[in-house]
């Protein structure tokens, strides 16, 4: 939803009604939710990472590949000698990302 979504209209102004209020990503049995920063308060992210970890490897090259799209890339997802799988990139929008698959997952 964005903030030009909300009932009554949005409550930080027009100029960002096409930010986002409230997003959500199902991963597995995880909720992971988020939302654009307000005008004032935004801070480029800096200093952290999330980290996913897939159940399988066919789950992390999903992972990697959906959430990759348009950002840049700083280790391709492949098996490292503590995974199945690992990557790690920034997205689009400046998140950092690490996809981990445990080593009981090898295939």
């Amino acid at each position: 939803m964005s903030y030009g979504e909300a009932p009554g209209g949005s409550p930080v102004g027009a100029e960002y009604d096409a930010k986002i209020m409230h997003a959500s990503m199902r991963i597995g049995a995880t909720t992971l939710m988020a939302s654009d920063a307000l005008p004032d308060s935004y801070q480029k992210p800096q200093g952290v990472s999330i980290c996913l970890q897939a159940d399988n490897a066919d789950e992390a090259e999903s992972l990697y590949a959906a959430l990759s799209v348009g950002g840049d890339i700083h280790m391709p997802l492949e098996k490292t000698f503590w995974a199945a799988r690992f990557g790690a990139f920034t997205d689009k929008f400046g998140i950092k990302w690490m996809i981990n698959c445990d080593p009981q997952e090898r295939d």
